[in-house]
Formats: structure tokens, sequence, C-alpha cells
């Protein structure tokens, strides 16, 4: 898309806007579905600023105040923001509206524990080997304190403080990964893995996925990808599927 803030241009011949016959119902959903697909897909990125109304109605083939209607569902989803003189910019999506959305998905959806654990053996053993290549050294002085925290609610048998500084330990290994969207999804799960914690380590006292905490960091303080992954497939590996939901 040609930049509008340089050029001056109204939005005229932009490629993400060709002219579309849509149905006329509903069309301000219509047009704000338009916009979010030319987002998706990369023809519009952060930064980027929408034709001005008149010129984007015109290109979209509808009366301006059906894109006026429109602009409010892009704003409320997130997407745009208006700038100085009300010009409409593609926002860039924070890792919290991600976060967000995953968390709707894991209630609205009911999914079990064992969907949960099932996700987690794919998605947290790579997690771990990206955080022991890019972790930076207040990412490990971070997990020390949490590790040193949760060693001592194993030992003190506090299982709510237990749960919470194990969640946070997954946490800051996402945001040690230095990955948007790794951390994104470890921001969404953090609040559904506190849940299920708080459960499972009532019910059972695993000393090995605990003792497993501390081996995961000592492989990214190492700078050891494989072993991390390693530790942390034999975490989760020890770790009780709940039959019911929580």
């Amino acid at each position: 898309m040609k930049d509008s803030r340089s050029s001056g241009s109204s939005g005229e011949g932009i490629p993400a806007f060709r002219l579309l016959v849509l149905d006329r119902r509903k069309l301000n959903d219509k047009i704000a579905g338009v916009i979010q697909r030319q987002i998706l897909h990369g023809k519009l990125k952060a930064g980027d600023y929408l034709p001005p109304e008149r010129a984007l109605a015109a290109l979209l083939g509808v009366n301006r105040a059906t894109v006026r209607e429109a602009i409010p569902l892009l704003c409320e989803r997130g997407l745009v923001e208006k700038r100085s003189g009300n010009r409409l910019r593609i926002k860039a999506i924070q890792p919290g509206n991600i976060a967000t959305v995953l968390r709707h998905i894991v209630i609205s959806n009911n999914c079990s524990h064992k969907e949960l654990h099932q996700f987690r053996g794919v998605f947290e053993p790579k997690v771990a080997a990206l955080a022991a290549k890019n972790a930076h050294a207040d990412d490990l002085e971070k997990l020390a304190q949490v590790l040193q925290a949760l060693e001592a609610a194993w030992v003190n048998k506090e299982v709510q403080l237990l749960a919470a500084m194990d969640a946070q330990f997954h946490l800051d290994l996402s945001a040690a990964s230095h990955n948007a969207l790794m951390l994104a999804v470890g921001i969404g799960l953090n609040v559904i893995l506190e849940r299920f914690m708080k459960i499972t380590h009532a019910l059972v006292r695993s000393e090995v996925s605990f003792r497993t905490h501390r081996l995961i960091y000592q492989a990214i303080v190492r700078r050891n990808p494989a072993e991390a992954e390693e530790a942390m497939q034999e975490q989760l590996a020890a770790q009780p599927i709940l039959e019911a939901e929580a």
C-alpha cells in the first residue's frame, strides 16, 4: 500500500481497496471485514493510514455514511486508531489483545485440562528451547527469583503460592523467548494455567514435575536449547491430567 502520509494521496488506486460489489445488508460490518482481511493478509500494515472517508467510500462502492458506521467497529476490534486530524491509522496489535482472545477461546469452548495439556506438550518445550537461545540477563534474573519463590512454596506446602509461581515461571519463559507470538500465547495461558495448577498441586505433589523447573532454568543459563526442551518435556510428562473440569 502506498503510504498516504508521505504522498498525500487520497487513496485512489490502492490495491487493498479495489472496487468491490458488496451485499447491501449489514454493509458496515462487511466493510469492517474487508479492511480486517486486508490487515490479516498483510496488504495493510501497522502505521498505514486509511484513505479519507469520501475516498474510501468511492473505492468500496458505498456511501460515506456507511463507511462512517464501519469505523467504530474497526476501533472496537483494536484494528485502527484515530490520529491528528481524525485520520485513521492501522494499529499495531499488542500481545495482550491476542491473549484476551485466547482466554475467551478456552473459556467459551470449555476446553478440558487434557486439551490444555496436549497443547502445552507441543508449545512449551519449544518455548523453553527458544528461551535458552534468546534469554537476556534480566530474564535470567526474573526466572531465578520466581524459581526461588516456587521452591520455597513447595517446601512450605503453600499450594496457592506454588500455583501462582509455577504459572509465573512459565510466563517468564515465554517472555525470555523474545518471540512476540509465544509471549502473547503465554500471557493468554497464564490465568488458565494457574487455575488448573491450584488443583493439580493440591491433589498431587509430583517431585519429578517440581524438580524439572530448576533443570529448565539451569539449561537456559547454560544456553542449551536441547536440554531445556527435554527438561520441559519431562516436566509435562510427569504432570497429572484432570478428568473433571476445573
